[in-house]
């Protein structure tokens, strides 16, 4: 990259809810564009199905770090709204460029940063971006609490215990067709047993998914249960029966918005819960109660409002119990075990060796056999037994110098073997960009002397643009891969810890041989009573006769 040529920052921002003629490729096409007729370079930085209310998002961030290593001279956005619709993020952004010396394009509202009259038209185009943003807000806030004043069900998966039902509601004069849940009367019959086992177990969840699987019971995707599925059963308002329990209930115990009046809870219609979840990036998050709408649905109910009240309150009770004995991950192999019969997870658990001696001890135990009954029959492993095998064999293997120098060659070369057909890709892709970009440059100049048709040039520039994202999209694919294979520095590292493993690892603390050994195993897979050790960069080890004759199961 020339050091007397201009290079710009594309960056483009699309959230979910948008149309696709907003899509990133679209704008960052159009600021490619820009450029090329510019005649500068440019750097694209792009941000996929996130909002636009704050700063936080990866290709954003990037793209400001870039800045102060002075890696751009311009930003080039689509919109203003593509940085942010957040009035107090705009100006700190805007205050952060001031600072860098670098300006600020937007290919829309062609705003000129360098003059007064600019600079305060971005602002004002940034009040009323965010404006927008927080009317909208308020319109969907509006329309949900009118809907959940309806008892509307709005949309998603049937619930466990009802099948879908068709009504026609009428809606500001006119008759509109919507889903309504409709009981089934098998899987409602289920839904009962749920809720009286969960209170009969004393608030075990773990014991009603046991006993659901252990009976045969399914859910609706014939899969079994686990106590995370049992719990939002459990603690869906729509079972939940609008009678007089429920209306004091909610009343008197909680903060949410109740959109009904008490004549509504009728004691036959379940409940409907709005606004309960908030969607992130990686996953739904619960609201707080405050947010909650409740209202009378269209459907029926199943299960009576003092059983529902009755067991809220034994899950909110066991939500504030700290966590149980005999639980958690102090295993030194935690993390790295696994089940050889189903591939779950074997967590670390201890118990007492016998009745009133309080010596306890630990063991491995197969998640899906604890969390989901008796389909996994993988037996339980001592912790000691295991853990003193496997180190002892790490110890033998890590001993033998010409082993290990084998090892450590072959990995190298393996390394190396793979990476050269990816290199020799890459240069190949590199060289298709440049010559790419270099029949776009012709095309403009072309287009200016007017020597071909401009819908030609237009259409053929079109073509490679697109061609040159897919080629840099491929490149970043390669890259991954390349990292993902690491370098002959990571095996150096990786055979630098086996060698030292004989001589430093007793007298490391628990902590640093936990970290130790995740840093030369891969996993272990167990089955039965024989767990296979696979080692970063070494062959995998076989260890038997690891089940301990002291009871486990």
């Amino acid at each position: 990259m020339s050091s007397d040529v201009i290079t710009a920052a594309i960056y483009a921002r699309k959230s979910v809810e948008e149309d696709s003629s907003n899509s990133v490729d679209n704008q960052i096409e159009r600021g490619i564009s820009y450029c090329k007729l510019q005649g500068w370079n440019y750097i694209v930085y792009r941000d996929e199905g996130i909002s636009g209310k704050d700063t936080n998002r990866e290709g954003f961030q990037q793209m400001m770090k870039d800045a102060e290593k002075g890696r751009f001279q311009y930003i080039i956005t689509y919109k203003l709204d593509r940085i942010s619709r957040n009035v107090a993020d705009f100006a700190n952004f805007t205050k952060k460029l001031d600072q860098l010396g670098i300006g600020y394009i937007s290919l829309t509202e062609n705003f000129d940063t360098s003059t007064p009259i600019g600079r305060a038209m971005m602002y004002i185009a940034a009040v009323f971006a965010q404006l927008e943003r927080e009317t909208i807000a308020e319109r969907v806030r509006d329309n949900m609490l009118d809907n959940a004043k309806k008892g509307l069900y709005l949309g998603g998966p049937i619930p466990f215990g009802y099948e879908k039902g068709y009504e026609e509601v009428e809606i500001h004069g006119k008759k509109k067709r919507f889903t309504i849940p409709k009981i089934n009367p098998d899987e409602a019959e289920i839904v009962r047993k749920f809720y009286n086992w969960y209170l009969e177990f004393g608030g075990s969840l773990r014991r009603v998914a046991y006993k659901a699987n252990q009976d045969g019971i399914r859910t609706k995707n014939g899969r079994l249960w686990s106590a995370i599925k049992i719990a939002r059963i459990l603690s869906n308002p729509l079972y939940c029966i609008a009678d007089e329990a429920a209306y004091r209930y909610f009343k008197n115990e909680t903060q949410v918005i109740l959109a009904s009046d008490k004549s509504d809870f009728n004691g036959k219609n379940g409940l409907r819960a709005y606004n309960r979840r908030r969607n992130s990036r990686n996953a739904e998050k619960l609201r707080d109660e405050s947010e909650w709408i409740i209202s009378v649905g269209m459907h029926q109910g199943i299960i009576p409002g003092e059983i529902w009240v009755a067991v809220q309150k034994k899950l909110k009770e066991n939500a504030n119990k700290p966590p149980r004995k005999g639980t958690g991950y102090k295993g030194l192999l935690s993390y790295l075990i696994r089940c050889g019969k189903c591939g779950a997870p074997m967590g670390y658990y201890t118990m007492k060796k016998k009745k009133g001696n309080k010596k306890e001890f630990g063991y491995y135990r197969c998640s899906t056999k604890y969390y989901y009954g008796g389909d996994c029959d993988q037996k339980n492993i001592n912790a000691e037994v295991i853990e003193t095998a496997i180190i002892d064999t790490l110890k033998k293997v890590c001993s033998d110098r010409i082993f290990v120098e084998n090892a450590l060659r072959k990995a190298k070369e393996l390394i190396e073997k793979k990476k050269a057909p990816l290199l020799k890709e890459l240069e190949r892709l590199k060289r298709e960009i440049e010559k790419n970009n270099m029949e776009i440059k012709n095309l403009i100049v072309a287009l200016g002397r007017q020597t071909l048709p401009e819908n030609l040039i237009e259409e053929r520039i079109k073509e490679l643009q697109q061609d040159n994202i897919e080629l840099n999209n491929r490149i970043v694919d390669i890259n991954n891969e390349l990292s993902i294979l690491g370098s002959s520095d990571d095996v150096d590292v990786v055979f630098d810890h086996i060698k030292k493993f004989e001589t430093s690892f007793d007298s490391m603390d628990f902590e640093q041989k936990r970290f130790f050994l995740r840093t030369i195993i891969k996993d272990i897979i167990v089955e039965d009573d024989t767990a296979t050790v696979n080692l970063f960069f070494v062959p995998s080890q076989n260890i038997g006769g690891l089940v301990n004759s002291s009871r486990t199961e």
